[in-house]
């Protein structure tokens, strides 16, 4: 049986983040505002509900990864395909206490980015907006949206030529 296009949002603290889809028993999503955890769960004639696991760790947090201007603008996944460096990064995402950067220049609507991540190496591929909102650097701190940044061709955000980025599609 498949399950698809349940709209989810995250309830526990009624900080309005949406959960991954598609909703399928036994999937884990992580709500990209407050960061609680979920596990969705049949609850009878095929009914899918997602059930908390893991209260939230920001409750009521309202900083959000993604604007609606954000998703009016980033292009569709594949939008983009063939331009490597090229391709224009839309948001910035870091952890303020680590070395970690997410740029990220297409999105699916839901859940699944594609851009340029950076930590030890610079490295383009797909990456979970609910897992990146989940991580916490050293001192426990969440990921942040750069609200400064000025959109630009990923080439421009590789931190040197030597390092180049892997992943190139």
């Amino acid at each position: 049986m498949a399950y698809f296009d349940v709209e989810a949002w995250c309830w526990s603290c009624d900080c309005g983040g949406a959960l991954a889809l598609p909703a399928e028993p036994g999937r884990v999503s992580i709500c990209p505002v407050c960061g609680a955890v979920y596990r969705y769960v049949e609850v009878g004639d095929g009914e899918v509900q997602p059930m908390v696991v893991e209260e939230p760790v920001y409750p009521g947090r309202k900083v959000r990864l993604l604007t609606r201007a954000d998703r009016r603008n980033l292009p569709d996944l594949y939008a983009q395909d063939g331009a490597g460096l090229d391709a224009v990064a839309w948001v910035k995402w870091f952890t303020p206490d680590s070395n970690r950067t997410w740029y990220v220049s297409e999105y699916d609507g839901a859940d699944l980015c594609f851009g340029l991540a950076i930590g030890h190496a610079a490295e383009l591929g797909y990456f979970s907006m609910a897992e990146v909102a989940a991580l916490r650097g050293p001192m426990g701190l969440p990921v942040e949206r750069d609200h400064y940044f000025k959109p630009c061709p990923l080439r421009e955000l590789v931190p040197s030529e030597s390092e180049g980025a892997r992943g190139e599609r």
